[in-house]
């Protein structure tokens, strides 16, 4: 199984991925951080150009295993060329302590495996 893109979209490529804190409305970082707190949210922040039919899916693992709660995917309508986009993840009981990360797809390809550290909250 392939995912083969239609001939008018552009070639699809990430040119930067950030983990942060937040992402603002124009899909920049706000508080770039590879650690987080048990009770906060983090972002998976990204830019990159985008074919018609791009296909993108976050997956997050704590601890090691995939919580398949936190995973989300989008499919583009359009091409665009320097697209920013965020995937964010809490999850329900907070983060463990520990090492975790979020694995990032495009058209059923691993582009990037992103580690972070969580840290107690309040320390």
């Amino acid at each position: 199984f392939q995912v083969v893109p239609p001939a008018e979209a552009i070639p699809s490529q990430i040119t930067q991925v950030t983990l942060a804190l937040g992402a603002d409305e124009n899909y920049d970082p706000v508080e770039p951080t590879t650690t987080f707190a048990s009770d906060q949210t983090v972002y998976l922040v990204g830019e990159g150009d985008l074919g018609l039919a791009t296909w993108l899916q976050a997956d997050w693992y704590v601890s090691g295993q995939l919580d398949e709660t936190g995973t989300r995917s989008l499919t583009l309508e359009e091409n665009i060329s320097d697209a920013g986009f965020a995937f964010s993840f809490l999850p329900e009981r907070g983060w463990p302590p520990g090492d975790h990360f979020v694995i990032l797809t495009m058209n059923d390809q691993e582009v990037g495996r992103y580690s972070f550290t969580i840290v107690s909250s309040g320390g």
